[in-house]
């Protein structure tokens, strides 16, 4: 680890948002340079899967003068995002999905957009945590067992945009199907059971308590929110 990172970590880190990884890269020796997240300018990449494209977009990136010091398909996502940042990291994540080929799960970061992660899949799994002022994206639900038991899978083709403003303010928004999609949800039991609800009118009953997060955001993306429900939420 160079002696640069270890000081960092020593002295700790602070912060409302963050991505890791916890397994090497399918693409290239197990060394520190292969290792994610990936960086490019300001954008920050951790990617589960395999772009079966990458060698035409890297080539594509290094005539733009782009230089790539890993072996992995990873890299080539950090570049293709900063090309084409304009701001808006959301905006960014999608026209670079819909130029990759292959499978991918990533959740993305932003040093000019501190408040915020944006995920993305295709053929990979990604799934949604949410929890009460914090959110999570993870490639499997059982590694958000011990945060969060509200789960929402995300579709082939969704992307997620998560953010942290301030308490009470971190709704994440699902774009690319219907808001009522959002019921499909699981709920992890004391007993590590698992509960499937796959239909609206199932998790109303579930979300009937108002003091439940799902029950608040399905509420506010399906129009249904109100003065009083919204506002009994807030005190519960």
């Amino acid at each position: 680890m160079a002696p640069s990172v270890l000081s960092i970590l020593q002295q700790g880190l602070q912060g409302q948002i963050g991505i890791a990884h916890t397994r090497w890269a399918t693409h290239g020796a197990p060394e520190e340079r292969n290792a994610h997240p990936h960086v490019s300018g300001g954008v920050s990449v951790v990617h589960n899967g395999i772009i079966e494209n990458h060698d035409a977009i890297r080539d594509r990136l290094r005539k733009i003068g782009y230089v790539f010091v890993s072996d992995t398909d990873t890299e080539v996502i950090a570049h293709l995002i900063d090309s084409l940042y304009n701001g808006d990291l959301l905006e960014s994540v999608k026209q670079a999905a819909s130029q990759l080929q292959g499978a991918y799960a990533i959740a993305v970061l932003c040093r000019d957009e501190p408040h915020r992660v944006v995920g993305a899949r295709a053929g990979s799994p990604l799934v949604l945590g949410v929890g009460l002022d914090e959110n999570f994206l993870a490639s499997d639900a059982m590694a958000l067992a011990g945060v969060t038991n509200q789960i929402v899978y995300l579709a082939e083709g969704d992307v997620v945009d998560v953010l942290y403003e301030q308490p009470g303010n971190a709704e994440p928004l699902v774009l690319g199907r219907p808001a009522r999609r959002l019921a499909l949800l699981l709920a992890f039991e004391q007993d590590q059971r698992v509960k499937r609800y796959d239909t609206f009118d199932q998790l109303a009953g579930y979300c009937g308590n108002s003091a439940n997060p799902v029950g608040r955001l399905l509420l506010r993306l399906t129009g249904r929110a109100t003065p009083e429900n919204d506002s009994l939420d807030r005190k519960s």
